[in-house]
């Protein structure tokens, strides 16, 4: 086996430890204009930086080039790059509001399946207490 296959054994086992695999990579989609990245491992949705396009880009064209404006990165950074970056954002991002949006509509769910009797907006203010 050469080094080379070696490294990128090494780097796709590092990006699956993160969640990162070749099937998501294929889903992410680079078109959306400023959509936030995650430019290293352990990040969150407060570590999220902005993306342009490197040089001019015409619209409705999507660039082989970008800047991630952290001061770390160096730029231009490529399209499979960015969508590593991009994957590591849509995954924090899930982690962090995945939880309040399933309370939020599990708790919609349990008033629609709550009985009609004992609920407060059911009740007729004239039968008093």
């Amino acid at each position: 086996m050469s080094i080379l296959n070696v490294l990128k054994r090494f780097v796709d086992d590092e990006l699956a430890k993160e969640g990162i695999t070749p099937d998501l990579l294929e889903m992410v989609d680079l078109a959306i204009e400023f959509s936030p990245v995650i430019p290293f491992a352990g990040g969150g949705v407060d570590d999220a930086i902005n993306v342009r396009p490197w040089g001019f880009a015409p619209d409705n064209v999507l660039p082989d080039k970008f800047e991630v404006m952290h001061p770390l990165v160096h730029n231009p950074v490529n399209r499979e790059s960015l969508k590593v970056m991009r994957a590591r954002y849509l995954l924090a991002r899930d982690a962090y509001y995945g939880p309040m949006i399933h309370r939020f509509f599990q708790g919609l769910a349990n008033a629609t399946n709550a009985d009609p009797a004992t609920t407060e907006s059911n009740r007729n203010p004239e039968d008093g207490d």
